[in-house]
C-alpha cells in the first residue's frame, strides 16, 4: 500500500494530516525561515540551507527564494537524493 506522501507525489487523494507530511511540511517552515533571516551575505550558510531542504523535499521553494546568481540546478548537494 502507498504512504501518503507517494499518493500526494502521484496526484492522487491523500491525507494530508498524515504525520510524516505534517512533519515535512514543519520541516519545510523552519528551512524557510531560517534562509529568510540569513544576511545575504551569508552565501554558503544560505546554500546549505537549500541542500538542505532538497534532502527534505522542499528544495525547489527554497531554492527559489536564493538570489538568481546562486540558483543552480540541480542545486550542488553533496547527498541529493533525486
Amino acid at each position: 500500500m502507498k504512504t501518503e506522501r507517494e499518493k500526494m507525489l502521484a496526484g492522487e487523494l491523500y491525507d494530508a494530516s498524515d504525520a510524516e507530511l505534517v512533519a515535512a511540511r514543519k520541516r519545510s517552515r523552519d528551512l524557510c525561515a531560517a534562509l529568510n533571516a540569513s544576511p545575504e551575505a551569508a552565501q554558503d550558510e544560505r546554500r546549505r540551507l537549500a541542500c538542505t531542504a532538497r534532502q527534505n523535499g522542499a528544495g525547489d521553494v527554497v531554492a527559489a527564494l536564493l538570489p538568481e546568481a546562486d540558483r543552480v540546478e540541480p542545486l550542488p548537494c553533496a547527498l541529493r537524493t533525486d
